[in-house]
């Protein structure tokens, strides 16, 4: 496991490297250290991506972003050995964060049994909450699960997208 000023200081070689970013790092600021994750990841250096958001989750600095980061990991293993069971315990963790994605991508593990029992009662508590924040995927699931018909879908991305309250 590399070092995290050793990371910092890697990063700015990266595609993507902002200044600000880099010296909020150096003084620890997690949320920048996550966002330097991230864009390792957006220049495909998953190695390094992940090796930020570890640290976070290892020294309790984490952030919702960071969960759902280290699901999607996980998930695909990116870098890291593919771990499904790891993947949903970090996207749940988000989930209970707010995190809109997390949600969602909780939710499907939750209506398939990855990485444990299905459980519809909580499956469409979490599309509903990701739908909520704008996630369409869910609001397909919630659709394609029976909870709304077609018009009823419609209806509710046109108040979502619309910006009007439920």
């Amino acid at each position: 496991m590399k070092d995290i000023k050793l990371m910092i200081e890697e990063y700015k070689s990266c595609l993507y490297f902002n200044e600000d970013r880099y010296l909020d790092a150096l003084q620890g600021d997690p949320i920048s250290i996550c966002d330097i994750g991230t864009d390792f990841a957006r220049e495909q250096n998953y190695e390094n991506a992940v090796q930020c958001w570890l640290y976070l989750d290892r020294n309790n600095k984490a952030d919702a972003s960071t969960y759902c980061n280290l699901g999607v990991s996980y998930y695909y293993g990116n870098s890291i050995t593919q771990n499904i069971e790891k993947a949903v315990h970090y996207y749940q963790i988000g989930a209970a964060k707010g995190h809109a994605y997390c949600q969602y991508n909780y939710a499907v593990a939750l209506e398939y049994g990855k990485g444990g029992k299905e459980n519809k009662e909580k499956t469409i508590d979490f599309y509903h909450k990701a739908a909520l924040q704008g996630i369409s995927e869910a609001i397909d699931a919630l659709c394609r699960l029976g909870c709304y018909d077609e018009m009823h879908g419609l209806a509710f991305y046109h108040r979502r997208f619309k910006g009007v309250s439920e």
